[in-house]
């Protein structure tokens, strides 16, 4: 041992004990070198190597060690290297294996991985254009992977999560927010998912589960069950299969009820959440729920809906009455049309038979009467054939005025048929004592 001071006093400065470790400022040496107090290594000003026994703190290059471990100038680690805190740099930017652009940590703040560049807080770089290079999970557990983002707060706001138990993704978002989904910072929405659960493309105010500002093309062919199907042809169908449908009863509504239905021109407004500039004609729902309840519904928003199924069918049963309406008017005009034929026929055959009978009273009435002369016999044959003509006039406008009948038929679209009929008919006999009483008028006048 080697002290100092006074003989005697044991103030030892170095010390080799009998297991060869050293001591310096100590007596009992537990390692091959063992030093109490502080430590510099180096020379000149500035050490190699400093520790502060009032700190417990080392400096390499740097007698004045502001953390635990205080590093003056670059430092190169070969193996792993691991920190519970974080590494920090007041004079530059940090760099993790700058040479294959590993993770950076610019002045600013900003954290590069796989890039010495970073432009945001995080940039992230992958190594191929065709894949990314985020992995985040682990084999540990049954909950799920994921990343958070989170708002003002530290709360978390939204967050993607995959289960470990499958490979689903999952996006989480708080309660009462709605989702956007944007291109380029855009103001419009592509696709929105208000805190609903409604979905909306095109627009931001869904007023159904699905809600389209625009066309829909339907581009499958569909699956097997209930629901909307598209054919290859373009044809679109729906699941109309008995099988499928509990059938309560019968659907009456009709022509009386279409009747009350008005057809509009209209477009829709801004509150519509589909504001278009195009006029379009269809019909109130207003109006058609005093026609057809049934066709009616109502959104989540309280604003009425119209199916048109309804008033489909109200048009199937419509078009049966009109059907019924037009073959009962032809059975009756076609029974009208036959009495008049057989009048006609019956009044052809009055006025021949009145001539005959006059003809032979004429000739019959000059055979008895030898005594009457020329000139009294054409007097009496002007007369009777005066009187003939008059039968057969009276017979042919009592034969006309036998039969009076009006028709008006308006027709439109072949649905709406009319016919109002008035007919004032004359029974045959009427017309046979007609015929005879004409008889007797001309023997008469032959006589």
């Amino acid at each position: 041992a080697i002290w100092g001071g006074s003989e005697g006093a044991e103030d030892y400065r170095f010390t080799i004990n009998s297991l060869g470790n050293i001591g310096i400022g100590t007596t009992t040496p537990s390692s091959k070198l063992d030093v109490w107090g502080g430590l510099r290594v180096g020379t000149g000003s500035t050490p190699t190597l400093f520790v502060d026994p009032a700190t417990n703190r080392v400096g390499i290059g740097t007698n004045a060690p502001g953390a635990a471990l205080a590093v003056a100038g670059s430092m190169t680690i070969s193996g792993n290297f691991y920190t519970s805190k974080f590494i920090d740099s007041d004079n530059g930017a940090y760099l993790v294996n700058p040479s294959t652009t590993g993770v950076s940590a610019a002045l600013a703040g900003s954290v590069g991985i796989g890039t010495t560049t970073p432009q945001d807080l995080l940039s992230i770089y992958g190594g191929s254009a065709a894949y990314g290079s985020i992995n985040i999970g682990n084999n540990f557990g049954g909950g799920y992977n994921g990343i958070w983002l989170n708002g003002a707060t530290t709360t978390s706001s939204y967050n993607f999560l995959s289960s470990a138990s499958d490979y689903d993704l999952y996006i989480n978002r708080p309660s009462g927010y709605n989702i956007h989904f944007r291109e380029d910072n855009d103001s419009n929405s592509q696709l929105f998912i208000e805190a609903g659960g409604n979905v909306g493309i095109g627009t931001t105010t869904p007023g159904a589960e699905l809600t389209v500002a625009n066309t829909i093309q339907f581009a499958s062919l569909g699956s097997a069950g209930a629901g909307l199907v598209t054919d290859a042809d373009g044809n679109v169908t729906v699941s109309s299969d008995e099988r499928l449908k509990d059938i309560e009863s019968g659907f009456e509504t009709g022509l009386s009820e279409l009747l009350l239905i008005d057809p509009i021109l209209y477009h829709w407004n801004k509150e519509s959440g589909l504001e278009t500039e195009g006029i379009y004609a269809g019909f109130s729902a207003q109006n058609v729920m005093a026609a057809i309840p049934e066709a009616v519904g109502e959104d989540k928003r309280g604003f009425l809906t119209l199916a048109d199924r309804p008033i489909l069918a109200a048009v199937v049963n419509a078009i049966k009455e009109l059907y019924a309406m037009v073959t009962g008017n032809q059975e009756k005009i076609d029974e009208l049309e036959e009495r008049i034929k057989t009048l006609e026929q019956n009044s052809s055959s009055a006025k021949n038979s009145g001539s005959k009978n006059t003809t032979e009273s004429a000739d019959s009435s000059a055979g008895s009467n030898p005594e009457t002369t020329g000139d009294d016999i054409d007097t009496t044959t002007d007369q009777d054939v005066a009187s003939s003509t008059e039968t057969e006039n009276s017979v042919t406008e009592e034969a006309g005025n036998t039969t009076e009948i009006e028709v008006d038929e308006e027709a439109e679209d072949s649905e709406e048929t009319k016919v109002e009929i008035q007919e004032e008919i004359v029974t045959n006999e009427d017309v046979s004592e007609n015929d005879d009483q004409s008889e007797g008028e001309a023997e008469e006048n032959l006589l």
